[in-house]
This record gives structure tokens, C-alpha cells and sequence, in this order.
């Protein structure tokens, strides 16, 4: 049953159209950039959410 609900509500708010999806791969290479780089990544990481970027679930994954 989850899986049918995931379904669609990817399908409806159309969530793997290319700009969606490209962006959200450009967002985790950037993250992924900051984590190897930077002692302070998650002071980073709250500046993007404190900023309103898009894909709070997103950068809140990379916080865990």
C-alpha cells in the first residue's frame, strides 16, 4: 500500500521530470562537495535551510 501512495504522489506532483531531478543531483554533489571538504558541514547545511533552499527533506537527509 505505501509504495502504490509513493507512487502517486510522485506521479502527480510529477517529481522525476528533468528539472526536478537534475537539480536534486546538482544539490547532492554540492552537498557531497561540502561534506568532504568542510569540518563545519553541518553549519553549512543549516545555512542552506535557514536560507530556504529548495529540498529541505534533501539537505535534512544529509544532516542524519
Amino acid at each position: 500500500m505505501r509504495n502504490i501512495r509513493a507512487t502517486y504522489t510522485i506521479a502527480l506532483l510529477n517529481l522525476n521530470n528533468y528539472i526536478l531531478t537534475d537539480a536534486r543531483k546538482n544539490l547532492i554533489q554540492i552537498l557531497e562537495v561540502y561534506r568532504e571538504n568542510y569540518d563545519e558541514f553541518a553549519s553549512y547545511l543549516q545555512y542552506f535551510l535557514d536560507d530556504g533552499h529548495s529540498f529541505p527533506s534533501l539537505i535534512r537527509l544529509y544532516m542524519e
